[in-house]
């Protein structure tokens, strides 16, 4: 019999370009859950999701991002559907709106920052009705 090994993914969020009202709510929320926060500088565009999640197997890119990311993102990593249904009622509860968010998933961890971000930018425009196009 073989056994597998499984490494533990820290329950963490991260934030990208959040205002400081923004970013105290969201730690005191993470806080109160248990979770911790990670902040991800807007010209960390180029390096994957996987790498900025600590996973093994990513390492740090070698070219730097072609923009700098000015959208506002929340990215999950080791929460489960309870986790983030709890988060959602407290940033309701909280008033914290922050459109694009994204959690890490095996399809999604080898993307770059901005690849991800914007196809959750495309995303959204297209749920709220601004992209007539498709």
């Amino acid at each position: 019999m073989k056994s597998r090994v499984r490494t533990t993914i820290s329950k963490k969020v991260m934030g990208l370009n959040l205002s400081d009202e923004k970013n105290i709510k969201l730690q005191k929320i993470l806080s109160d859950c248990g979770f911790t926060f990670q902040s991800i500088e807007n010209t960390m565009g180029a390096e994957q999701i996987g790498y900025l999640c600590g996973f093994n197997g990513f390492k740090k890119a070698d070219v730097q991002a072609e923009n700098v990311i000015t959208e506002e993102c929340l990215i999950f990593t080791g929460l489960d559907n309870k986790d983030i249904n709890l988060l959602l009622k407290e940033f309701r509860n909280a008033q914290l709106s922050i459109d694009l968010k994204a959690i890490v998933t095996a399809h999604n961890q080898s993307w770059t920052l901005e690849k991800l971000v914007a196809e959750l930018a495309k995303e959204h425009k297209t749920m709220n009705g601004g992209d007539k196009n498709g």
